[in-house]
């Protein structure tokens, strides 16, 4: 098998457990591995998936440090080669971590930021999800007005 095979498949298998809680072992380990294979072929695509997996699932394991670390990584990368749908939800996503890290503030600064470039980019599935954390968010500083304003903000389309 190719090292390209063994990185998409690495990189694949390592999406996937990223979002099945219950295997994150083998999800950082599948990442790390396709991680050093994006960089060593020059990816930027695929380093900057594999840094985001990273974030997930230590994100799950509460360590947040390494969280934020790897999120971090992968926005500069989606940053640097231009893919905005990326950097919003690299921004979402550590709205997330921060409102975990009971940080509200600093989650409600990145929801904002995956809100303008959401809307830039017309992506309204994810805009919907962030509105909806947003609202979640400002409920939890007991600023109910704005929590309001995001409740209502767009209707999921049937």
């Amino acid at each position: 098998m190719s090292s390209l095979s063994v990185s998409w498949l690495s990189y694949r298998v390592g999406y996937a457990d990223s979002f099945f809680h219950h295997i994150r072992d083998t999800a950082i380990e599948f990442n790390e591995k396709a991680l050093a294979i994006q960089v060593e072929i020059g990816d930027k695509v695929g380093e900057a998936a594999c840094y985001a997996n990273l974030s997930l699932a230590y994100h799950d394991l509460g360590d947040y440090e390494k969280a934020i670390r790897y999120n971090r990584e992968a926005y500069a990368i989606q940053s640097s080669i231009g893919y905005k749908p990326g950097q919003a939800i690299c921004s979402h996503n550590l709205g997330n971590i921060y409102r975990d890290t009971k940080e509200p503030r600093k989650a409600i600064e990145m929801y904002l930021d995956a809100e303008e470039i959401f809307k830039g980019a017309g992506q309204t599935q994810y805009l919907q999800i962030t509105y909806d954390v947003l609202s979640l968010t400002y409920e939890d500083i007991g600023d109910y007005e704005n929590a309001k304003k995001y409740r209502g903000l767009l209707t999921p389309s049937k």
